[in-house]
């Protein structure tokens, strides 16, 4: 939908930033992987950086006391849309192989519908996709945490999504789309 200065709606409830961790599974409990590669699952990022281009934005982040560097590049073109790269560099050696290199940010409570383009209707996993089917899904927010698993962990991921979105009851949201098939 189309917003202007009267009816726009706040989307972010935290800031876009970098993530490399995500909720410790069964099988990560059982290979130790929460201690071998625990220095990614909540480190800190402090700004170094912050340049402004004709594309847009660029912030550097110095990840956990020099395990490495992250450049966040953010466009904004006329339409509102937003184009954010991710690139990180000078990684320290023998530094320990990451959980994910992705991005994360926080809505308001209100944004609780999702829907997505990729695999459905349930949860699906690359190791657990073969009742899946490729399509248009929409759901509710909170039924995407599966509560029967024995101990909170890593849930509610829908492989090789190409598009998402997140909406209120109103119609109001934000989407997601990239070139390459995310939740991989």
């Amino acid at each position: 939908r189309t917003t202007s200065t009267l009816d726009a709606k706040e989307l972010l409830a935290a800031p876009l930033m970098p993530c490399f961790g995500r909720a410790v599974t069964e099988n990560d409990l059982g290979a130790w992987l929460q201690r071998r590669m625990g220095a990614w699952l909540y480190p800190e990022f402090k700004a170094v950086s912050v340049e402004e281009d004709a594309a847009g934005m660029k912030v550097v982040y110095d990840v956990a006391d020099g395990l490495a560097r992250v450049t966040m590049h953010y466009a904004i073109a006329p339409d509102g849309s937003i184009t954010v790269t991710e690139e990180m560099s000078d990684i320290r050696e023998g530094a320990p192989n990451l959980f994910r290199f992705g991005m994360e940010f926080a809505m308001p409570g209100a944004f609780n519908t999702l829907e997505w383009y990729g695999e459905g209707p349930f949860e699906n996993y690359i190791d657990r996709q073969g009742a899946s089917q490729v399509g248009i899904w929409k759901q509710q927010v909170a039924d995407q945490y599966h509560f029967g698993y024995a101990r909170p962990q890593e849930s509610g991921t829908h492989v090789g999504m190409r598009w998402m979105r997140l909406t209120d009851a109103a119609g109001w949201g934000c989407g997601i789309a990239s070139a390459v098939r995310f939740s991989r």
